[in-house]
């Protein structure tokens, strides 16, 4: 019994200790052009890919880049893709790495996990604070997490 209970509080204890390790891939929905560019740096380019990412500005960091999608001066969507050190190729999210971006979005409540295929994760969380509702989905597909304040 003990063993079991030591084996279930692994992967909580693995979960925690790297919430506490410094990451330098944060993101945050709802903030300005400038806060990306603060928290990020300089842009590398722009997109646009209509019904995903509308005034859409990418950013590199570590190996992560990052598309932020601007609409009334605040990021409102964000794709994120793991790109390979070695050669920029596009990797799969780890689990790890999602749990942590969702939770550098809005960690102070929990997100609900929803397996909508084998192929798609999604999820969704509501602020009470500021009233408006939160959606993420992971395509293995397509290697991406899109994150998103959600439209009334």
């Amino acid at each position: 019994m003990k063993q079991r209970l030591a084996r279930a509080a692994l992967p909580l204890l693995l979960f925690t200790v790297v919430l506490a390790l410094p990451r330098e891939s944060e993101a945050r929905l709802g903030e300005s052009f400038s806060q990306c560019v603060k928290r990020y740096g300089e842009p590398t380019g722009t997109i646009e890919i209509p019904g995903l990412i509308t005034n859409g500005v990418r950013f590199h960091r570590g190996e992560f880049s990052i598309t932020c999608g601007f609409a009334n001066g605040r990021c409102e969507t964000i794709v994120v893709m793991h790109l390979s050190r070695n050669n920029l190729r596009q990797e799969s999210l780890s689990r790890e790495d999602i749990d942590l971006f969702l939770y550098d979005n809005f960690g102070h409540t929990s997100w609900v996990y929803t397996l909508l295929s084998e192929r798609e994760n999604r999820w969704k969380t509501y602020d009470l604070e500021v009233p408006r509702s939160y959606v993420a989905s992971y395509s293995h597909a397509l290697k991406m997490l899109t994150m998103r304040i959600e439209q009334g």
